[in-house]
Formats: structure tokens, sequence, C-alpha cells
């Protein structure tokens, strides 16, 4: 089985905790990884709201240089990817292909510069956000439209290739990065607001908004925002994936688990059960050609098409 998902806060927690990528007690490593036909990582590097904005910026740096010592001393088994054409390499190389994302663009410190550096170490995505205020907006736990230097920084975002992620976006936010934009904008681990009305889900209309933009949407696997419970099914999510494809997702839903960035139900603790969430979803009236493309394929021509728009 081939996976490639959109969102993990492994990054964040080997840099906490000053352990190794390799193998670890975290929901996700380099040994289980390997353990799939092709495995496609985007790594997070996540930054926690009330940070001013010289530590913000400097707590990027330092999990980026961690992790970048981690490539290092896995890169027999692990490679970062700039672009489509580098994961297409890791893969044939039988490697994982690690992609670099930030979550919560308080990360910039509110320098409009510190972009060039996230486009020249390859990061793909930025949400804008996270659940509070930041120098660009306002997360799901506040009311208010993005500020001037949210809209600056978006604007730059589009013209430099980075995805704009409005996962953890308020609704008004996000509704201003979906006009501000002319390129695809991601939803890279959030679900649907109609099998759960949670801020951090979305609306049928963002998603279809999504569509529209030419972007992708990553299904989070956090059960409070599957089934509203600290537990949750494998049917739970069935349900929210059932709903994306009914209003045309096929080409566009593709997984954003949030490991190591949340609480997991037991039956999904780690990115070695992925294999039992793909034979259930098959089992349960999902259509392998369906499955792979939510599993890999739509993630994967989202990078494709991203480099033809550059």
């Amino acid at each position: 089985m081939r996976l490639f998902d959109l969102h993990c806060d492994t990054a964040s927690e080997i840099f906490s905790n000053s352990i190794n990528l390799c193998e670890n007690n975290l929901h996700i490593d380099l040994k289980r990884g390997k353990a799939f036909d092709a495995f496609c990582q985007v790594f997070a590097f996540f930054i926690p709201d009330g940070l001013n904005r010289e530590k913000s910026q400097s707590l990027l740096l330092d999990m980026h240089r961690y992790f970048e010592h981690q490539l290092s001393l896995n890169k027999d088994s692990i490679s970062l990817c700039k672009d489509s054409k580098d994961v297409t390499k890791a893969i044939a190389d039988g490697k994982i292909a690690a992609i670099y994302s930030i979550e919560n663009g308080a990360a910039l410190g509110g320098n409009i510069e510190m972009l060039d550096f996230c486009k020249k170490i390859g990061v793909k995505f930025i949400s804008i956000t996270w659940n509070g205020e930041n120098d660009l907006g306002y997360g799901r736990r506040c009311d208010g439209r993005l500020k001037p230097f949210g809209i600056e920084a978006v604007k730059r975002m589009n013209e430099l290739g980075i995805v704009p992620d409005i996962s953890h976006l308020n609704d008004e936010g996000s509704w201003q990065v979906l006009e501000l934009v002319d390129g695809p904008v991601a939803a890279t681990h959030s679900n649907s607001r109609a099998m759960l009305d949670n801020k951090r889900n979305l609306t049928d209309e963002q998603f279809k908004a999504i569509i529209e933009k030419g972007g992708i949407v990553g299904i989070n696997l956090y059960p409070p925002f599957v089934s509203g419970h600290i537990f949750a099914g494998f049917d739970d999510i069935l349900r929210h994936i059932y709903h994306f494809l009914e209003l045309g997702g096929e080409n566009v839903v593709a997984f954003g688990a949030d490991f190591d960035g949340a609480y997991m139900d037991k039956k999904w603790n780690g990115v070695q059960f992925m294999p039992k969430l793909y034979n259930y979803l098959g089992g349960h009236g999902i259509a392998k050609d369906i499955l792979d493309k939510i599993f890999f394929e739509n993630a994967f021509n989202f990078f494709v098409k991203l480099d033809r728009n550059l």
C-alpha cells in the first residue's frame, strides 16, 4: 500500500523530546514508514500560539535545523523533497519522501521576507493561523478578518507557489484566502462540518470552493473532529470521506492524519494502522481506484500540478 499524508507534527515532537526520527514511540518513525510500498509525509513545523515574534521565528529555525540533522543521520531511508520530481526520485530509490510545511503563520515573525526563506528550504504549505490570533489573522477560536500582514503574506505565498492552508483559520479569514488566491488552497487536516459541527471542519461551501481552486483536503483522524468524542470508529471516518466524495471530491480528498499532533484512538494510534483503515474502507463500499486516490494519488498529483503552475 502507498500512503501520502499531508500533515503530521512529528518534526516538532522529535525536536521537543530530542529523539531520533529513525525509531521512536511516536505515531511516525522511519522504521514503520519503510513498511509501505511508498510513503510520502508532509512534516509540519508547529508554532504554538502566544509566543512573541522573535521566539516564534527562532523556534522555526531551531526545528528546521534539528530536522535537517535527522535527515542527514537517516539519509539512506528518507529524502527531503522540494518538488514532485524529488518525490518521484525518493520513491524510486526506496526512500521515504519528506516535505515541509508550517503550522501557524506566526513562524514568520511578522517579517514578509521570511517567506523567501520558507520557499528556499522547501516549505510547500503554511497554515495562516493556529487556533488563536497572530500577525496574519484569527484562528477558529476567534472572530475577525485577515490582518493587513495576513493579506500581504497570502499574496506573496501565492507568488512563491507556497500553498495557503486554511485548516485552523476561522471562516471569515478562510473565505478571504479563497478570494485572494488565484491558485490552489489547502485544508491539510480538516473534516466535514456537515458530518460533525465543529469549527475545525469545513463547510460544504468551503470544500466546494477548494475544489474550484484546484486544492486539496486532508482527512484528520483526531477523534473529536471525527466523531465529536475522545473515541471514534472507522465508520466515523467513512462518513466524512463519503460526504466529501458526494460533493465531488474524488480527486481532492487525501489524508492529513495529524499524527503526533493530537491524541489518537487506539484503533489508529500510529501510521502502521493505515492499512487496516484502507481495508475497512474498501470493504465498505469505496472502490479500490478511489481508495488509491485518497491514500496516495490525489496528494501526489496535487504536487505535480503545483510544479506545473510555477
